[in-house]
């Protein structure tokens, strides 16, 4: 599993640097890509079986998806609120629930039709944390 991920990951970060180069660094596709990177890294580090916590450079590239996003589409377009939602279950994985679920309200609030179950389902395991299941 660990090879197919990083094959995937290797992929993704050729493509990321073939859109920097093509479109810039404030492209929809750059964006996209970023959003991808962090999204496969963090499934490739939580099936590790010695997980403990997410490196930082998911973090950075999640960030850098949000910032175009949010200068490029605003922070209420949709494309924003699929890197809040990247960004959620990041935080999620690290058990940060409580930023978690402010990501997760963000990408609801703007589209409620298709993060409704992931904030629910982030607020659920935020309330066990906190005794309140």
């Amino acid at each position: 599993m660990r090879n197919c991920f990083q094959k995937s990951l290797d992929y993704i970060e050729k493509s990321l640097n073939l859109k920097l180069e093509e479109y810039g660094p404030m492209s929809f596709y750059v964006a996209t890509a970023y959003n991808n990177y962090a999204s496969w890294k963090k499934d490739c580090e939580t099936s590790e079986e010695d997980f403990k916590c997410l490196s930082e450079d998911i973090y950075e590239y999640i960030q850098k998806a949000i910032y175009i996003r949010e200068y490029v589409f605003s922070e209420t377009g949709t494309a924003t609120a699929e890197s809040y939602i990247t960004m959620a279950y990041c935080l999620e994985a690290d058990k940060k629930y409580d930023k978690a679920a402010k990501y997760a309200e963000k990408a609801y609030k703007i589209n409620p039709n298709a993060y409704k179950r992931q904030y629910e389902r982030i607020i659920h395991k935020m309330n066990g944390q906190n005794g309140e299941v």
